[in-house]
């Protein structure tokens, strides 16, 4: 017969027996989580690894374009001298100016704007101009200038002040 110390031990046994495979269940629950958790983390730090060598090769390749599209420019440059320097010797190396101009400094800068400005083929175009008709008369030029001087009973365009100064100039230039 059983005493109650064999069924004490036998039952201290089985609850011991039973806490282990608890134990057991609970550490292999908890491993597969820590697994499963590092395992996530790893997807993560890959998925950002990979986005940063994405974002690399993206900015790789803009810097390449960037650097063609800066050689372009330069090759364009250089090929716009090539240019002008053309334009100046089929020019015989001298300089256009603005018809009807009287060699007023302010006029003079405004006529170089406007030819500095020209493209190859506005060049092109004005060289069918003869030379004669791009740099005026100097002679037909002075008896315009000294008529409106009569017109406005002066010898000079300093005697003039104010709206009639403004309309001599403005008549000059017109």
């Amino acid at each position: 017969m059983k005493t109650f110390k064999t069924y004490l031990t036998d039952d201290l046994a089985s609850v011991q027996k039973a806490n282990r495979k608890k134990l057991l269940a609970v550490t292999k629950a908890n491993k597969e989580k820590e697994k499963s958790v590092r395992d996530a983390d790893q997807e993560k730090k890959k998925a950002k690894r990979d986005a940063d060598v994405d974002k690399q090769q993206a900015d790789r390749e803009k810097e390449a374009a960037k650097r063609a599209a800066d050689a372009l420019k330069k090759s364009s440059k250089k090929e716009s001298i090539v240019q002008k320097v053309m334009e100046y010797i089929k020019s015989d190396g001298a300089r256009r100016k603005c018809a009807g101009g009287d060699g007023r400094r302010t006029e003079n800068h405004d006529c170089d704007k406007v030819h500095s400005g020209m493209s190859h083929d506005e060049w092109e175009a004005s060289q069918d101009t003869p030379k004669d008709e791009a740099t005026g008369d100097k002679e037909a030029y002075k008896k315009f200038f000294d008529a409106k001087l009569k017109k406005y009973g002066v010898s000079s365009p300093a005697q003039l002040k104010g709206d009639d100064k403004k309309k001599f100039y403005d008549e000059i230039d017109a």
